[in-house]
């Protein structure tokens, strides 16, 4: 079903916290991700950039988060774990990445 040109469905939510919420197929996410990424690097680089650059990553996740913490210590949440974002409606979410990954990635 669309809604407004969207690819998206409304599902019914079996968290018990919403009646109905929506679901979008992967190719409507893919494509929306891809513009969002693509106008972040030509805001950065004036072109598309591949692969890309760490700190457009990082720049791309600042814009939309509250905070972005590159040097977590992620193993009191779940051991192996290498990012979790922690969402707190209405406000905006925080991302964490684990120290490991952002160090292995210089």
């Amino acid at each position: 079903m669309s809604e407004e040109g969207l690819e998206v469905e409304w599902i019914h939510d079996t968290t018990g916290r919403f009646r109905r919420r929506p679901w979008y197929t992967q190719a409507y996410l893919d494509d929306c991700c891809k513009r969002i990424l693509f106008e972040i690097l030509n805001e950065l680089y004036g072109q598309i950039t591949v692969p890309v650059p760490t700190g457009a990553l990082i720049k791309l996740i600042e814009c939309d988060a509250r905070e972005l913490n590159l040097y977590a210590d992620l193993t009191k949440v779940a051991d192996g774990l290498l990012g979790v974002t922690f969402f707190d409606p209405p406000g905006k979410p925080e991302v964490r990445i684990a120290r490991a990954l952002y160090e292995d990635a210089k």
